[in-house]
């Protein structure tokens, strides 16, 4: 199933063999480690805008040593536990980072049965190229796009349930 939408017309993108295109023929390829770009160049207000390439990168080393493993084992459980009569779900991750939660949530959702739908954005091109690399089974559609409310990147109406690992503050609007 395709959750994103085209960020030129707002119909959904359908998966080629390295592209993502709309009805319309808007096309976004996609890189060699699986990920989209689809921040049109026009909407861009930084020329690399979100986390720095170093950042990513010293974000991962911190939780590769199982720092916050904890908190995502007790996120993977109350989700598992809210999706028990759910056998494939459709989640979204607002706000990836790196991959680690989106990650282990589609690895405890597998393990539990389930054969999840799962889709992660970010703003940020570094963190969303760690993510799509971390990912070697391409169980994620992973994209860097606009990731603010007035952008959203995801059809309406298609996941069961939107998440982000950040205080609630920071939390994307769902509709």
């Amino acid at each position: 199933m395709e959750l994103f939408r085209c960020p030129v017309c707002g119909a959904p993108l359908t998966r080629g063999a390295r592209v993502l295109v709309c009805p319309k023929r808007h096309s976004f390829d996609l890189a060699a480690e699986g990920y989209a770009h689809l921040l049109p160049a026009a909407q861009m207000h930084a020329k690399i805008p979100g986390d720095s390439r170093e950042m990513v990168a010293a974000r991962r080393r911190f939780l590769d040593t199982g720092g916050y493993a904890c908190f995502s084992d007790g996120l993977n459980a109350l989700v598992c536990s809210l999706l028990m009569e759910l056998p494939a779900p459709s989640l979204v991750d607002a706000g990836c980072g790196e991959g680690y939660y989106t990650a282990r949530l589609v690895q405890a959702l597998r393990a539990s049965g389930k054969t999840p739908s799962a889709a992660a954005f970010d703003i940020s091109k570094f963190a969303v190229k760690a993510a799509a690399r971390r990912d070697k089974a391409h169980a994620v559609q992973w994209a860097w796009p606009a990731a603010s409310p007035s952008r959203w990147p995801m059809r309406r109406r298609i996941a069961w349930s939107i998440f982000s690992a950040r205080p609630p503050h920071r939390n994307l609007h769902v509709w």
